[in-house]
């Protein structure tokens, strides 16, 4: 099957496209080539406010705790558990919940370094990934509890 590539208008394979579920037959409108050509030309023209937006938003306070929301967030997608509830403002409101302290020995984990948001029934035992399913750890007590459900 054949397609048109809406920047240079030439009759390409639809192996010559990037696949995406959004576009019709699910592939962009672009070429790869095409595609790449203006994505060069985009960062060209736009080098130092990309870079500039790039270091602004890295030096917020909750930057690291972004990452981290991500990349659990990521896991559980791949295993199909997550119901999107947990988000930067849900876990800041349950830290608040718990006062700052750690569940299990009741430390102060106000500093990010020593805390770990904790599934109280682990991902690996089919659960899901959820606002109603963490908790604020401290490191200890998260690396101590493994995937045991406490």
């Amino acid at each position: 099957m054949k397609k048109v590539c809406s920047k240079c208008n030439i009759k390409k394979d639809l192996s010559n496209y990037c696949k995406d579920k959004n576009w019709l037959n699910w592939v962009r409108s672009v070429c790869k080539k095409c595609g790449s050509i203006w994505n060069k030309e985009r960062y060209i023209n736009k080098k130092d406010e990309i870079r500039e937006k790039q270091i602004s938003y890295k030096k917020t306070e909750d930057w690291k705790e972004l990452i981290r929301l991500s990349k659990s967030k990521r896991r559980a997608n791949i295993k199909n558990t997550s119901d999107n509830t947990i988000t930067l403002k849900n876990t800041k409101e349950l830290l608040e919940k718990q006062d700052y302290k750690c569940n299990f020995c009741k430390i102060d984990i106000k500093d990010r370094s020593i805390r770990h948001l904790d599934h109280i029934y682990p991902l690996s035992k089919w659960w899901i990934h959820s606002i109603n399913n963490v908790q604020w750890l401290c490191c200890k007590c998260n690396l101590e509890k493994y995937n045991k459900i406490i």
